[in-house]
């Protein structure tokens, strides 16, 4: 080895501590504006259903119980059975090749080939 290993090694190694410490610090903080953002969006319609239940209340619906919001099921959709694959040909035995006889003949013995 040579004297610059000394110096390179260490240098890589402390560059790719620095590097993985940047990456690493910019993937956290888009992470946590990305939580940020979903906490203020539940809490927005959290705010929206809590006004549409008190302006129901006050409409007439507080001599009633109020109902918890039941969600209806979706309906199933009937999945499309997948298409039936075409049955593999085996092509040895639907084609001949050429200068070779079909192998459902007998091939002609000797005897024969004389009378």
């Amino acid at each position: 080895m040579t004297s610059a290993h000394i110096f390179f090694i260490p240098g890589m190694i402390m560059l790719g501590t620095i590097l993985g410490f940047v990456l690493g610090a910019r993937a956290a903080r888009n992470q946590a504006d990305l939580q940020k953002r979903r906490d203020e969006e539940r809490e927005a319609v959290r705010a929206a259903r809590a006004a549409k239940r008190a302006a129901g209340e006050k409409s007439g619906a507080a001599e009633t119980e109020t109902q918890p919001e039941v969600r209806k099921p979706e309906p199933e959709v009937e999945k499309a059975e997948p298409e039936p694959k075409p049955a593999k040909l085996d092509s040895q035995a639907d084609t001949v090749k050429p200068g070779k006889s079909d192998k459902s003949s007998k091939p002609k013995s000797a005897k024969s080939a004389k009378s």
